[in-house]
């Protein structure tokens, strides 16, 4: 297999990345960009190509028993103050050897360069005993893997490649987290007359300091690292701006390491209530929403860590078939932010790795870029994962 994309597929897979860019696609509305992947993977040759019932993109190549997945999400975070963008956010600006624009690195970066992988691989003649899946998957950004379970309940894939950014290393894990509410109860009264009331909001903010004092004691371990906890937004009621609040609520993002529960994260918030001696309760938020087709995807918003071990098959195919490709050993690490990992490894126990080009750190930013190069190294080096897979795999 050639180690490079012949010129007129750089040329495409450029062109390719830039029509994705210039698509908005926030969760729920993802429909123009899935139907714009679906085209190219119907041009490229894939041996069919559809959309399952919640608006998922998938092609499929091949017609084996064992089933390799790729998949990147489709759907963005918005872009803010679009005054603030150096390049338009829905252009695809080509700029010194980057593309940038929203998605550029989260991530549809991933599903470009996975769809020119598979024509790459289908150009080389190797014959793999197997079925390849690439797989642009809906709503990652409101809740990770909601979607992505769908798919997973359908194909029963035997591993999974995330496109999520990665510099072209290997990530093997990620922390989990979890969204809670905390309602603080106090008492209405006239803001001219505090006394007769209980602010709900002097209270919360006593729990507030208690909850950041948590991060000292957090477990940190060897791969994944520390677990945190950060308060990420507050309500009070009544709205009024001369009423003692008697409801305060506010969210926490809590990220979790290996063995952490749901049972560990609301008692450590249900003590601190206790404690303080604070009227009120803690609970799992719950996402549900329509997807753009109308599936109606629900799930309690806790998400476990997850950690595929280094020596297993899936790395080690992965970082062989990587070798071949850029003649050098990847990096192997992991993800700071959240992917849908958290289902396919950390529900479901799909063996799961990350490989894609783009740095993290432009992921969600103004400055959302991919190098052109390393788009094209990773369509290659998508290929070679999967010749390596299948030789492996036997």
């Amino acid at each position: 297999m050639k180690k490079k994309l012949n010129s007129e597929d750089q040329k495409h897979l450029v062109r390719f990345l830039r029509d994705l860019i210039g698509i908005p696609s926030l969760p729920r509305q993802e429909k123009n960009v899935i139907d714009r992947i679906g085209e190219e993977m119907s041009k490229i040759g894939f041996d069919d190509v559809y959309v399952d019932s919640v608006g998922n993109i998938i092609g499929k190549i091949g017609d084996g028993n064992k089933k390799l997945l790729f998949e990147s999400h489709v759907d963005t975070v918005g872009i803010g103050d679009i005054a603030r963008w150096d390049y338009h956010p829905f252009i695809g600006k080509v700029e010194d050897g980057f593309i940038y624009g929203r998605g550029a690195s989260d991530d549809k970066q991933g599903i470009a360069s996975m769809v020119y992988g598979m024509k790459h691989l289908m150009q080389s003649d190797l014959e793999l005993d197997g079925t390849i899946y690439v797989v642009g998957v809906v709503q990652e950004e409101d809740c990770n893997g909601g979607a992505m379970e769908h798919v997973c309940n359908h194909i029963h894939p035997d591993g999974i490649i995330l496109g999520e950014a990665t510099n072209l290393g290997i990530n093997r894990g990620q922390r989990g987290r979890t969204e809670m509410m905390v309602t603080v109860k106090g008492k209405s009264a006239h803001a001219a007359n505090p006394h007769q009331g209980i602010n709900a909001v002097y209270h919360a903010s006593k729990i507030i300091s208690k909850i950041e004092s948590l991060n000292d004691s957090f477990p940190v371990q060897d791969f994944l690292g520390k677990a945190t906890v950060a308060v990420t937004r507050m309500i009070a009621d009544p709205d009024s701006t001369n009423t003692i609040p008697d409801i305060c609520q506010f969210t926490v993002d809590r990220r979790l390491v290996l063995g952490e529960t749901e049972e560990k994260c609301l008692g450590e918030l249900t003590k601190i209530l206790q404690d303080e001696g604070v009227e009120g309760n803690v609970e799992i938020l719950e996402y549900v929403a329509l997807s753009y087709t109308g599936f109606k995807i629900q799930l309690k918003e806790f998400f476990s860590a997850w950690e595929l071990p280094i020596n297993h098959d899936l790395v080690k195919v992965a970082s062989s078939g990587l070798e071949e490709s850029f003649g050098k050993k990847p990096r192997i690490g992991k993800w700071s932010f959240s992917t849908d990992g958290v289902i396919t490894m950390g529900k479901l126990g799909i063996p799961t790795i990350g490989f894609a080009p783009g740095d993290e750190q432009d992921a969600h930013s103004l400055n959302d870029k991919v190098n052109i190069n390393d788009l094209y190294k990773a369509a290659v080096g998508y290929a070679h994962i999967a010749k390596s897979y299948y030789n492996k795999n036997d």
